[in-house]
């Protein structure tokens, strides 16, 4: 959304980066790869969620910092569940 109202390359470029290693480590969550793609999935989750919490307490606007704040910790305690299920 920032690549379409500023022009951002970052945004674009970061977002896509983050999509292409997400979507790769969803392709190897079977069998036993599904640990370390777990981690990564984990770890861009919690990076995600570490610096849209931060610009979410600088801006306060939900739209797009909050609700990218809210997803990720979503999406990193789904992650958490999955890797602990996998270590009964």
């Amino acid at each position: 959304m920032a690549y379409v109202k500023k022009g951002s390359t970052k945004s674009l470029t970061s977002a896509g980066g983050a999509a292409l290693i997400l979507g790769l480590s969803a392709r190897s969550m079977v069998g036993p790869e599904a640990k370390g793609s777990l981690a990564v999935c984990l770890a861009i989750a919690l990076l995600l969620s570490v610096i849209m919490c931060g610009r979410y307490s600088r801006t306060r606007k939900v739209m797009p910092a909050g609700l990218t704040a809210g997803v990720s910790l979503a999406m990193a305690a789904g992650a958490a569940l999955s890797a602990s299920a996998l270590h009964p």
